[in-house]
């Protein structure tokens, strides 16, 4: 709170300050500090006569201390120079500004000049300094605002820029009263000041503690009691007061006495209650609507999240059909997969071992054809090799494969995959290639008229099972026979190594089919 020094000596010019404080700064943002300074003689003062001074000057602080009611006012006596003790003060209290009249002298009226103590304090000063001009009428304070003198009405007050009807001085009665005022626009203030006959000015707060200042703002109406005294032989001022610079306020206001007041207080309550009790009905009125809207509408909440939640369960059990039927048609799709792969493993594993047997019993024929043509090629007569049986569980692995004896020609021929073989044919076509026409290859012949070696003929009948060489003609030399030997040893050379390659051919499609097999039982 800002703090403002105010000094004086209790006469009327000097109070001048007081009014000034009063005018200018609102009670709520400063804080007033009242100094009274005794110059003394040369002559130092005794511990009691200094006492006595205090004492004098706390009791005429505390009377100017009434005509700034409602400020936070702080006391403070001193003696010595004026000048010097302002001037300490406002540096111990750290003022914000001093408010002192230009002078308290009355030789100093004609001249009106700055009188010394103020001049002093303008010139050391560390705050700023306000001079308020000291003149006093004789007579009582001339009030110069707007007089009402009817007990009722409705008055305008313009803003404080405009000069004129910034106030108004409503009627005084005398005894007890009530003042009843309501501000219809902007804001208002009630002041209430007695006579003091010292200053002959109304600015002494009322006795008995009674209202002396009250702000009304727009829209509020206020009773306020008055118990007038005209002890000091002046009836005490009601003013009001438009504290805004460019805004206008409009006020109502009656004077009536204590019991008008308090009929029409108790007519103000009725109606206040039964305006209340419409309120109340009204605002019932409104819940119970309110009410039923926010019902209606938790009921179509409700409604829509039910409808929700069946389009969802809705949704969620077509979903969950559908995913049904697909699980249902992906697992006979993959069983028919399944079935598929399953059914050509086992067609491939039938094949397989169709082509372990029919490479088996190759593999038969081809020892057979081997032996026959060692046989052959020593000179002697191929002794046959017992058929070796297979036994019962692989009688039972083959039993799907066709049986020997349904083959035409069981010892010489056999099929790998569509590749066709007599070994027969084979033999007898490269064997005359081979050898040329010196001799007559054939195998299981049944004539009875074959010819004897050396060119010898004879009717005895050979066994078809043996090989016979007829040489075409005798006139050959024994030279021409080695030629022969090592013509058919290349060209048996050959016949091995065609037979080696049509087996590749078989075993690459084996190993083929068996790789397939592998994956399809994998899969």
């Amino acid at each position: 709170m800002r703090k403002i020094l105010v000094p004086v000596d209790g006469s009327g010019r000097s109070l001048k300050a007081v009014d000034q404080v009063r005018a200018s700064f609102a009670p709520s943002a400063f804080e007033v500090v009242l100094l009274m300074v005794q110059e003394n003689a040369e002559q130092p003062l005794t511990e009691e006569q200094s006492e006595e001074i205090y004492y004098k000057l706390a009791d005429r602080l505390g009377k100017i201390q009434k005509k700034l009611d409602g400020y936070k006012i702080e006391k403070r006596a001193s003696i010595g120079k004026a000048g010097e003790k302002i001037l300490a003060c406002a540096r111990e209290i750290d003022a914000d500004m001093i408010i002192m009249t230009k002078s308290t002298s009355s030789t100093n009226e004609v001249n009106r000049a700055i009188g010394s103590t103020a001049s002093f304090v303008i010139r050391n000063s560390d705050c700023p300094v306000m001079l308020v001009p000291e003149n006093v009428k004789s007579g009582p304070s001339v009030y110069h605002g707007m007089v009402i003198r009817k007990a009722s009405g409705t008055i305008t007050l313009k803003g404080q820029l405009n000069f004129k009807q910034t106030e108004c001085l409503l009627p005084s009665v005398k005894g007890k009263s009530v003042y009843r005022i309501e501000t219809l626009k902007g804001s208002v203030r009630y002041v209430r000041k007695a006579y003091d006959p010292e200053t002959l000015s109304w600015d002494l707060p009322p006795e008995k503690g009674e209202h002396q200042l009250i702000q009304i703002n727009e829209g509020e109406m206020i009773y306020i009691p008055v118990n007038m005294d005209e002890s000091t032989g002046k009836a005490d001022r009601i003013r009001i007061i438009n504290r805004s610079m460019r805004s206008e306020s409009v006020f109502r206001f009656r004077i009536m006495t204590v019991a008008q007041a308090e009929a029409e207080a108790r007519a103000r309550e009725i109606e206040e209650s039964r305006a209340a009790e419409e309120e109340s009905k009204q605002a019932e009125a409104e819940t119970a609507e309110e009410e039923s809207k926010q019902a209606e509408a938790e009921a179509a909440e409700e409604a829509r999240k039910q409808a929700e939640a069946q389009a969802a369960e809705e949704a969620r059990r077509k979903a969950e059909a559908e995913a049904a039927e697909k699980a249902r048609r992906q697992a006979e799709a993959e069983a028919a997969e399944k079935a598929r792969r399953q059914a050509e493993a086992e067609a491939l594993e039938k094949a397989r071992r169709q082509l372990e047997a029919e490479a088996a019993e190759e593999a038969r024929k081809q020892a057979e054809a081997e032996e026959a043509l060692k046989a052959f090629t020593e000179g002697g007569t191929p002794t046959p090799e017992p058929e070796v049986k297979p036994e019962a569980d692989e009688i039972d692995e083959f039993q799907e494969i066709p049986l020997e004896e349904d083959k035409k020609d069981d010892d010489h021929q056999f099929d790998t995959q569509g590749l066709s073989f007599n070994f027969e044919d084979y033999l007898n076509d490269n064997m005359k290639a081979t050898l040329g026409n010196a001799f007559d290859f054939n195998l299981n012949s049944e004539s009875d008229d074959l010819p004897e070696a050396g060119g010898e003929t004879g009717g005895q009948k050979e066994d078809t099972s043996e090989l016979i060489f007829q040489p075409d003609s005798l006139n050959e030399n024994e030279g021409g026979e080695n030629n022969q030997e090592e013509g058919q040893e290349e060209d048996m050379e050959e016949m091995y190594r065609k037979l080696q390659d049509a087996f590749a051919k078989y075993d690459a499609k084996a190993a083929e089919l068996e790789a397939e097999k592998e994956e399809l039982t994998i899969e």
